[in-house]
């Protein structure tokens, strides 16, 4: 199974979701708690959300996890539990994870004329896409490629030693085509194509849920190649809450008569 199989949740699955509650005129709704780029997303969006059924007299305006069944529309059975951790974004790259690569003072001394054309020829066939970044050392180049060997060859008598080049299982057609595919979703919130940290070029995805069609769809591609972030996730309904746990250990530790 797939991290992507993990994640689709179908009508009548367990689920979780943090954010604070609000009433609403069928009960409660559930607006979602992110961090980060996310957190950002969901409010220019109005904020993701999820219609409860079943809570009564439920904490408002806190942070808590509501976990219940999913309908396809909305949770039932909703039960309120100590908040977890909020939707976190993906790691973006970090350029002082790569101190080893001399740098120079000029964003523009990496992405001259000569540097762009020379790229060019390369993208679509062994180039996926090519950056300047400015690491702990100054300003270099970062190229991601299918034929890492190709985008040395041309790029690095330009750039060196100015140039990292890293390896990619895909190629830019098929990250194009994995970012159509998220984009052909309903739940799909927010798309694009980032660096992650470790200087790989893929798709990026947040979707209020993933579902079992959108999960096969993407397995027919290389493993890793999206990020793919949910906020309405599976939940196992016989783990505990932290909450729940830290009560039954009080009870535990409590002298009997």
């Amino acid at each position: 199974m797939s991290y992507l199989d993990s994640m689709a949740i179908s009508p009548g699955d367990a689920v979780r979701a943090v954010g604070k509650l609000g009433t609403a005129r069928s009960g409660h709704v559930l607006t979602a708690r992110m961090e980060g780029i996310y957190l950002e997303l969901s409010r220019a969006l109005g904020g993701e959300t999820a219609h409860v059924k079943g809570l009564a007299d439920p904490p408002l305006d806190e942070v808590v996890t509501v976990r219940g069944t999913w309908t396809g529309s909305e949770i039932s059975d909703g039960r309120v539990f100590a908040a977890r951790v909020d939707l976190r974004p993906h790691e973006s790259l970090n350029p002082r994870r790569f101190p080893q690569v001399p740098g120079v003072a000029q964003q523009s001394d990496i992405l001259r004329a000569k540097v762009l054309e020379a790229c060019e020829p390369l993208r679509g066939r062994s180039l996926l896409s090519f950056v300047a970044v400015p690491g702990p050392r100054g300003w270099f180049g970062l190229a991601a490629a299918t034929d890492a060997e190709e985008v040395r060859d041309q790029l690095g008598p330009l750039l060196h030693p100015h140039l990292l080049v890293t390896e990619s299982a895909w190629t830019l057609g098929q990250v194009e085509e994995v970012e159509s595919v998220l984009g052909a979703d309903d739940n799909v919130r927010n798309i694009g194509m980032f660096w992650d940290v470790d200087g790989r070029f893929r798709a990026n995805g947040l979707l209020h849920h993933v579902t079992p069609e959108l999960a096969a769809s993407l397995d027919a591609f290389p493993a890793e190649i999206a990020h793919v972030c949910a906020w309405l996730m599976p939940d196992d309904p016989d783990v505990p809450s932290r909450a729940a746990r830290r009560r039954a250990l009080l009870d535990a530790a409590e002298p009997g008569p």
